[in-house]
């Protein structure tokens, strides 16, 4: 009986029970060879962004160490860290620390960085047939009337000229 699954990375349908393939999360499937070609081009991605980022001649240890932690704890993909430290320091505008360079804040950020890019998908999908040409904005007329000004009252001034008419 054939499996037929489409591949996660390269959209392509194939059969599980034939060909090799790699479970991507718990009901998707990808074809091995893609996802060994995208977990390379993730893992060099990412690190490349890693020295650029904290101005490093080569990956540091610690930081390595915590994408190992991330991929194996937290089973993050290495292009779901590289999304995460990208909208956390090139999105959010947060300077990284230099005088320690690590990663840390990644599963802390992570819930946020998911629904930036899950909005950001949505509005792609939504706005994808979409012809920006074709577009033409609402005009409002909008007319806003001068404020009224409100008579000055005057105040009275206070004397003591005034208590010694009264005595």
């Amino acid at each position: 009986m054939a499996h037929k699954v489409k591949c996660y990375y390269c959209g392509k349908m194939f059969d599980a029970d034939v060909n090799p393939y790699v479970m991507v999360n718990s009901r998707r499937y990808a074809h091995k060879s893609c996802a060994d070609r995208q977990g390379s081009e993730g893992k060099d991605k990412l690190e490349q962004y890693l020295i650029t980022l904290f101005k490093l001649r080569y990956l540091h240890p610690t930081i390595a160490k915590q994408i190992e932690e991330f991929k194996i704890e937290k089973q993050m993909s290495y292009t779901e860290i590289y999304n995460v430290l990208f909208y956390y320091y090139d999105i959010m505008r947060n300077k990284p620390p230099l005088a320690t360079p690590n990663i840390g804040i990644v599963p802390y950020v992570y819930p946020q960085a998911k629904a930036y890019f899950e909005k950001l998908y949505k509005s792609k999908v939504v706005n994808e047939e979409k012809n920006m040409r074709d577009y033409r904005p609402e005009v409002k007329k909008i007319t806003i009337c001068a404020p009224e000004r409100q008579p000055l009252r005057k105040r009275e001034l206070f004397t003591f000229l005034d208590e010694e008419a009264e005595e």
